[in-house]
């Protein structure tokens, strides 16, 4: 225990114990930080090795043809997925030889579609209704829908099979129209067919008419009529040409009703008319004249 004791005493003693541990501390830092900074070099070397082979493999396929992968485009659909080119169903009906329907229908005017316009169609039913209808529309007799609309004629299915549903005033021979317009006559109606005059002014207006309707409205005032809601006709005035207007039998104030049988009980119907006017040769115009309802005929011969 005395000999400890005078060893701890020892100033020397300790001094050189306290040199040869910090010695050793510091040997061991050094060995420590050479270990580590040796790790980070290596890394480092690594990463540059990578990227001076990525920069020469950029500058090998610098000037080498871009190719793309045009298949991968088409299916990412940039500018919106693209409409398979089929024939349409109007081309597939346009010639078939469908048997004109037995159903007791009237078409008694058709309007083709263009632009954003569909087609229309004004059929009459066996409640003597008329009603515009378009494509995929069912009609109202046998369960018939309406598969597609020419300028003559309209193609409806029925149980599976086509049938043809032809203008009332096309199908109909001239023998027919005669004896229905006999059949029409009252002490009201007024025949205008044989005035040369009327026939020359309504030919010229009928090819103005399928050409620019519009301009039909400077010829003679047109004004669509509502009673409420419900639509009645268009009220009729002289226009530029007052004289046709005044030896056509018309008056100022006179609500046109009908024209060739259909009745104008919807503004889009006159529109419907047009195409059926075109294949007329005659033309009937049925207007309320104060609560008279006068009848007129002309003819486009």
């Amino acid at each position: 225990m005395d000999v400890a004791i005078k060893i701890l005493s020892n100033k020397n003693l300790i001094s050189i114990t306290y040199k040869l541990v910090t010695l050793v501390m510091i040997v061991w830092l050094a060995w420590g930080l050479a270990s580590l900074t040796w790790l980070v070099a290596a890394d480092a070397e690594a990463n540059s090795a990578n990227l001076n082979n990525s920069f020469l493999a950029q500058q090998q396929n610098k000037h080498a043809p871009i190719s793309y992968d045009l298949r991968s485009l088409r299916k990412l659909h940039l500018f919106g997925k693209p409409q398979e080119f089929t024939k349409s169903k109007q081309s597939k009906l346009a010639n078939i030889k469908a048997p004109e329907t037995s159903l007791k229908l009237k078409l008694m005017g058709l309007r083709r579609g263009s632009g954003g316009i569909s087609s229309s169609a004004i059929v009459e039913g066996p409640d003597k209704k008329q009603n515009i209808y378009y494509i995929g529309d069912k009609l109202p007799s046998g369960g018939a829908l309406v598969e597609e609309i020419f300028i003559q004629h309209m193609i409806i299915s029925r149980q599976g099979k086509y049938e043809t549903l032809t203008l009332f005033s096309v199908l109909n021979t001239k023998k027919v129209v005669e004896s229905e317009k006999e059949q029409i006559i009252t002490p009201s109606f007024t025949d205008l067919t044989n005035s040369a005059f009327i026939t020359k002014k309504l030919n010229k207006y009928k090819k103005i008419a399928l050409k620019e309707p519009s301009a039909l409205i400077s010829v003679v005032g047109v004004q669509p009529l509502l009673d409420g809601d419900d639509f009645i006709g268009y009220k009729l005035s002289p226009g530029i040409d007052s004289r046709f207007f005044q030896k056509a039998g018309l008056k100022r104030g006179d609500v046109l009703t009908s024209i060739n049988g259909v009745k104008l009980d919807s503004p889009n119907k006159a529109l419907s008319l047009m195409s059926s006017l075109a294949l007329s040769s005659d033309l009937d115009l049925t207007v309320d004249r104060g609560g008279n309802i006068l009848s007129f005929r002309y003819t486009f011969k």
